[in-house]
Order: structure tokens, then sequence, then C-alpha cells
């Protein structure tokens, strides 16, 4: 692993000297895909020889420094394109436990809470802020149902088993008919 590290180094400070900067993604990407597509060169039931990785190096920089190369291109985009995806599915991932921890706290304040009676209004009140902290959280994490999925309801008639909630649909109001208006005509 740490050798691999050593050969990505070696590109991207390669490529640096020749004046195009390349991430480590991509720079690892291109020695791997070199390494793959020529078992010629790069046997691939053999290790490395010390010559056969500054050979790798020579032709992963090579091939990152050409200009106007759209294989090139193609691979830089979808390289930059998955970098990015997997940054932003780990923000997410930050950002979802960071609120779930979050509301988890509300939650134990408002547990923690413990009235003396009734008439324990000073306590009740003091429940005010977590709970408006935690309810917006609570109601926005809360699984989301489908507007057109209907509820069960209770029916009577065959002893309280759930039944379809029957929706009648609801006529438009009818407008009053306007007659069109004539415009004048010019003379």
């Amino acid at each position: 692993m740490e050798e691999m590290e050593d050969v990505v180094r070696d590109i991207q400070q390669g490529c640096a000297g020749r004046g195009v900067r390349v991430p480590a993604v991509l720079a690892a990407f291109l020695a791997k895909t070199l390494l793959e597509n020529d078992p010629n060169l790069f046997p691939p039931e053999t290790e490395l020889s010390a010559e056969g990785v500054e050979t790798l190096i020579r032709m992963t920089i090579a091939r990152l420094c050409e200009k106007d190369e759209p294989a090139l291109e193609t691979i830089k985009m979808q390289v930059t394109f998955d970098s990015v995806y997997v940054k932003f599915e780990e923000d997410l991932e930050a950002a979802k436990a960071e609120r779930e921890e979050t509301t988890k706290e509300h939650i134990r304040a408002i547990l923690a809470v413990k009235p003396r009676g009734s008439t324990d209004f000073e306590t009740l009140t003091s429940l005010r802020a977590p709970a408006r902290k935690s309810c917006p959280k609570v109601v926005v994490d809360a699984p989301r149902r489908a507007s057109r999925k209907r509820w069960l309801l209770p029916d009577a008639r065959r002893g309280g088993a759930p039944r379809r909630a029957s929706r009648k649909p609801v006529k438009a109001p009818r407008r009053a008919s306007r007659k069109p208006v004539k415009a004048p005509r010019r003379a």
C-alpha cells in the first residue's frame, strides 16, 4: 500500500513538473488502467521490478500530460464526478448522523423533566424549549406517505375489520358564464 502511494506521489510530482496538476485518484486510476491494459509489458503473474515501476510512472505521466485527448478528458470527468459524488454521500451521512444525535439529545432533555404534579407550570413551561427544537426535526424525519395512499379505517358493519376509506369526488364550483366581449371596430 505504501509503495502504491509512493508511485502515485511520483506521478503527481512528475505531472506538476510539466505544469499539469493531477489529483491522486486520477493518477492511481490511470496507473491501474495502464497496468491492466498492457499484460505484455506488465505481466499480472509477476511482481513489478524497479524498472517496471519507473516505466509505469513514465507512461502514466506522459498519458496524463497529453493535450486535447478526448479519452483522457472523459476519464478525468468520470473520476471528478465519482470523487464529488463520494464526498457528497459522506457529507450527507455526516449531516444525518448529526441531526439524529441532536434529536436524541432533545428527546433525552424532554424525558428528563419530571413534573411534581399537574399544577407544576414551571416544569411544564421548561418543556417548551426542547420540544420546539425537536418537534420540527421529528416531523421532517418522519416517513412520508404517498398522498394517494388511503388510510385503513375500521368498518363497524364488519365488526371493526379495516376497510379502505372511500373518497367521493369533489365537484368544482360552477363559474358564471361570461359572454365574450367584442373588440370595437376601428374605422
